[in-house]
């Protein structure tokens, strides 16, 4: 029987998947592994664990020192996912040597925030004469990623990293053992645990489990540490809370939430516009160097954008995107330009309320 069906045609087609999402709930306890009894991460270069019994199974095969297991389960009990380990020989190495080789790795795009388990002060070197603490510096030069460490002494010069964008350190005095957990990998994993793509967090809060200085500090210290000479971190009792994470700053002194939200919207407005260009490519479709592209982009930028707002990592109608006019040079590179500004949230850290009180009528 005939029948005008042949008029309706539909292909499916299955296109292959974009490229892989940079994540930002991976945190990485970079440990010296000399003392460990077996085989270091059972050979290698990063080792990752999601549940306490596999921190337990790799500590009893020496793969693991009890004390980074116990630092590593309390980082699991704040609720994020998994947490990572890189390791290096102490004698000829430093926590740069361990993070170089953990960027080179598969799980490179699921660690955010690298956290090396040494304390002390960030002049302690080791055999090769560097300072330890500071090698993980040089070794996420360029890279959007968050290097977080801890100091026990307050009166150490921090010079050498105050004003780079993605280092921030706490202060606190208690060295881990098998018994304390390192107080800053605790916090990077509290924090890391929220999604930025749904939740934009800010970083000062009570650290889970958090262990109380074991000396007091001044408040004098206290705004020395957190001050514009070295932009630290510190863990002090806040009302019922013995130990508070604050402010919450980079060593720039800028909002580690800001710094964030910096690298996540880079991360997503590349992956959005890659899977962009693919899904034009594979439909055999071009973005054309005209209005039209501009308008084809523009959305794209939008849509991330109000990602952004929802998450509360942006201001809600501070967004301007500019479009310069397509030049010769342009035409001649095939190149589309466009700048965008974008407002970022703004985080309470101290509130002033003043009340007044009166027998008469106020309203």
């Amino acid at each position: 029987m005939a029948t005008h069906n042949s008029t309706l045609n539909i292909s499916v087609t299955l296109i292959a998947p974009g490229g892989s999402q940079a994540g930002f709930g991976g945190v990485c306890l970079v440990v010296d592994s000399q003392s460990f009894g077996g085989s270091p991460l059972g050979g290698d270069d990063v080792a990752a664990y999601s549940t306490s019994t596999a921190v337990d199974t790799a500590a009893a095969a020496g793969e693991i020192s009890e004390a980074v297991a116990t630092t590593l389960k309390a980082g699991l009990a704040t609720g994020i996912n998994t947490v990572y380990v890189a390791d290096y020989d102490g004698t000829s190495e430093d926590p740069g040597d361990a993070i170089e080789r953990a960027r080179a790795s598969a799980l490179d795009d699921s660690i955010y925030v690298y956290v090396p388990f040494e304390t002390g002060s960030t002049t302690d070197a080791d055999a090769d004469g560097t300072a330890d603490i500071l090698t993980g510096i040089t070794a996420l030069s360029g890279a959007d990623k968050l290097y977080l460490y801890q100091q026990s002494d307050t009166t150490t010069a921090v010079a050498a990293h105050v004003g780079i964008e993605n280092v921030g350190w706490l202060y606190h005095d208690a060295t881990p053992s098998s018994s304390v957990a390192h107080q800053m990998f605790v916090q990077a994993c509290n924090r890391a645990r929220f999604n930025p793509d749904t939740q934009a967090a800010g970083w000062k809060s009570p650290i889970p489990g958090g262990v109380a200085l074991t000396s007091d500090i001044s408040q004098a210290t206290n705004a020395t540490v957190q001050g514009a000479a070295s932009f630290g971190n510190t863990s002090l009792p806040f009302f019922g809370e013995p130990t508070y994470f604050y402010p919450g700053q980079n060593s720039e002194g800028t909002s580690i939430k800001q710094v964030v939200s910096k690298h996540w919207f880079k991360a997503r407005l590349t992956e959005r516009i890659a899977n962009l260009i693919i899904r034009y490519d594979n439909s055999g479709r071009i973005i054309p160097l005209d209005a039209t592209g501009q308008d084809i982009i523009d959305g794209e930028i939008r849509a991330q954008y109000a990602l952004g707002v929802e998450a509360g990592a942006f201001q809600a109608g501070q967004l301007l995107v500019t479009f310069p006019t397509i030049s010769a040079a342009d035409l001649a590179a095939n190149r589309l330009r466009v700048t965008v500004s974008i407002a970022l949230t703004n985080e309470v850290l101290t509130f002033d309320i003043g009340v007044n009180l009166s027998t008469s009528e106020v309203v």
